[in-house]
């Protein structure tokens, strides 16, 4: 569930065998279309009341997606090399979407993920440059693009600041650092 500056909301209704995300602004309220129809959710809600969030895909894996307002349509943002499902936490008034990538396999860890148009889905851990650091979840994005993530050093797990290194909003893409936040 989440709301946006304008007072637009987004939430889930669940009835009988089904989880069908919904987006209530002034206009009214409409249900969202998954990529299976009964099964998605809404996590996020931008400014410009685009939502992102997860649905089932036709083979059964869950994908990060994302719906645009006023189209019916949903966007299937994928997965990268290594993993099967996504899941997306958060998107930004620029359209910078971050999330989680995961696998069938149990033992293999989780890696946070950075979407925009103009790069796609990317893994984080690909794009921050240090091998120190292993990010397994992007959980928030501001305006400037600053990302919060949760991940892990040689000294232990904790979160994240990941920075571009430019202080206009852009996409996180090469050159970007990460601070470990620390008690």
């Amino acid at each position: 569930t989440a709301i946006n500056n304008a007072g637009d909301v987004a939430g889930v209704v669940i009835d009988k065998d089904r989880t069908r995300p919904f987006l209530k602004t002034a206009e009214g309220v409409r249900l969202l279309r998954g990529l299976d129809p009964r099964a998605a959710v809404v996590t996020a809600l931008n400014d410009h009341g685009i939502a992102v969030g997860g649905s089932r895909t036709k083979d059964g894996a869950w994908h990060a997606v994302m719906y645009a307002p006023k189209k019916k349509d949903v966007t299937d943002l994928g997965v990268t090399d290594g993993f099967d499902k996504s899941h997306a936490n958060d998107i930004n008034v620029a359209g910078i979407v971050v999330g989680t990538l995961s696998g069938n396999d149990l033992d293999a860890r989780s890696h946070g993920f950075v979407y925009s148009e103009q790069l796609g889905l990317r893994n984080l851990n690909k794009l921050i440059g240090n091998p120190d650091v292993v990010i397994y979840d992007a959980i928030k994005v501001n305006n400037r693009g600053e990302i919060i993530a949760f991940g892990q050093t040689q000294e232990g797990t904790g979160y994240f600041v990941i920075r571009p290194e430019s202080s206009a909003p852009a996409p996180v893409g090469t050159g970007t650092r990460a601070l470990a936040a620390r008690d």
